[in-house]
């Protein structure tokens, strides 16, 4: 008769569970167009000197806001012959005569001027980049058309990440200088004038506290 009290169970086999295992959710590539002042983990952007399986996480330029000065200035350059015209022409009033041979020429190169002020803004605008990889910070600053400065910090050198937004503009439209400090020397380098400061801080800084683990 077997003891219904014994403390030995039967050998009754268990069902094993496995372990769940959470797989990381791919990452979402957004493509940068050519007025894009913002994008994380952009698509089909590379750099001189990336390594093979470095990432670029962000990809900022200066907030498209901050054109609306020199744009507004070259719309305002563009009228002002007319403008000049319209004046002399209303008070019939002349300084002097230009002929008509020269005339020509003279209004084509005051306008050759004015396109070429708003190229160089428009080039500055458009290569002056800040990338963010997991492994670097990289500030491309194009001075003119002649002058190109790169600044690069890894991620283990950076000390600590800061932002700034001043005066009412840069709150309203939600742009300022981000600053990347370096610990040898205590260097600093900055992405000026992008957008979403405060979010552009908060990657940099998650980036570096994973280098810290």
């Amino acid at each position: 008769m077997p003891d219904l009290f014994s403390d030995v169970q039967p050998n009754i086999p268990t069902q094993q569970t496995q372990p769940v295992v959470s797989t990381p959710a791919a990452v979402i590539k957004k493509p940068v167009h050519i007025f894009t002042t913002f994008c994380q983990n952009p698509r089909n952007i590379t750099f001189a000197e990336q390594y093979d399986n470095e990432t670029i996480i962000l990809f900022l330029r200066r907030d498209f806001i901050t054109n609306v000065p020199w744009l507004a200035t070259t719309i305002a350059l563009a009228y002002i012959p007319f403008l000049i015209r319209f004046i002399f022409v209303s008070l019939n009033f002349s300084l002097f005569s230009i002929p008509s041979v020269l005339f020509i020429p003279l209004v084509s190169f005051y306008y050759l001027i004015v396109l070429g002020f708003a190229f160089a803004n428009l080039v500055s605008w458009f290569y002056n980049i800040g990338l963010v990889t997991d492994r670097r910070g990289i500030d491309i600053d194009f001075n003119d058309l002649s002058t190109i400065d790169v600044a690069t910090a890894s991620l283990p050198d950076i000390k600590d990440v800061e932002y700034t937004q001043s005066g009412f503009f840069q709150s309203l439209f939600d742009y300022g200088d981000v600053r990347v400090r370096i610990i040898a020397g205590g260097e600093v380098f900055t992405f000026s004038k992008v957008p979403r400061p405060t979010d552009v801080a908060g990657i940099i800084s998650q980036l570096i506290g994973k280098q810290e683990l």
